[in-house]
């Protein structure tokens, strides 16, 4: 199994989640496909097993239709230093743009999935000057709010 499925499967199992999603990932790098050996208990390797082929499939295609779809680990020197200091950590990044702005100073926008017209309106404007004055918008591309600021 390639690095990317491994990653992708790791982070499907319960409460890998930061450090704890390194140190398994490592492991996983140095044991191959040897769940017990990486340090995953019987429950942890169900999931990661259970994880349906067609989702790292997924991962796979949308990374190669385009190069500007990145997938960045904990594990690589291009991960943010600074969001390792945080208590639970993404330990995946999937990354739309140029990932060198991850270390440029940035701005969360997290809103309804639902915003009204108005807060729509209003993401937008914010988000334009924000940018325009060098500053990176930064969400989880999710629905309504979070993915009108992109």
């Amino acid at each position: 199994m390639d690095k990317i499925a491994r990653y992708v499967r790791l982070t499907a199992v319960s409460g890998m989640t930061g450090r704890r999603w390194v140190e398994m990932a490592t492991h996983l790098d140095d044991a191959g496909d040897d769940l017990m050996l990486a340090g995953l208990d019987a429950a942890q390797g169900q999931q990661y097993q259970a994880l349906p082929e067609k989702q790292v499939d997924e991962v796979r295609n949308w990374l190669a239709s385009s190069h500007h779809h990145h997938m960045i680990t904990a594990l690589d020197a291009g991960y943010p230093a600074r969001l390792t200091e945080t208590a639970r950590f993404p330990p995946v990044l999937y990354i739309q743009g140029d990932p060198g702005v991850l270390n440029h100073p940035q701005l969360a926008v997290v809103g309804s999935r639902n915003g009204s017209h108005s807060g729509r309106y209003w993401c937008d404007w914010f988000t334009q000057q924000l940018a325009l004055s060098r500053l990176t918008i930064t969400s989880a591309l999710a629905r309504g709010i979070d993915g009108v600021a992109h």
